[in-house]
């Protein structure tokens, strides 16, 4: 999340670089999309993050039956 809101601010302040594109590219979030805002971005980070914590509290969960 905190790298998603700093490539929102080198875009904001016109410092999209190469190491921004790749990190846009490698997180599937076409730069196009963001010209009027990074809130589906971000947006989709949040639900990737969501998506995250919640397998590894169901792997935990599952685990903790078996002990």
């Amino acid at each position: 999340m905190f790298a998603l809101n700093g490539m929102r601010i080198a875009a904001a302040h016109n410092l999209l670089d190469e190491k921004v594109e790749n990190a846009l590219e490698e997180l599937g979030i076409n730069k196009a999309s963001c010209h009027i805002g990074w809130g589906l971005a971000l947006d989709k980070g949040y639900d990737e993050v969501i998506s995250a914590i919640g397998s590894v509290v169901s792997q935990i969960l599952r685990k903790s039956r078996h002990v």
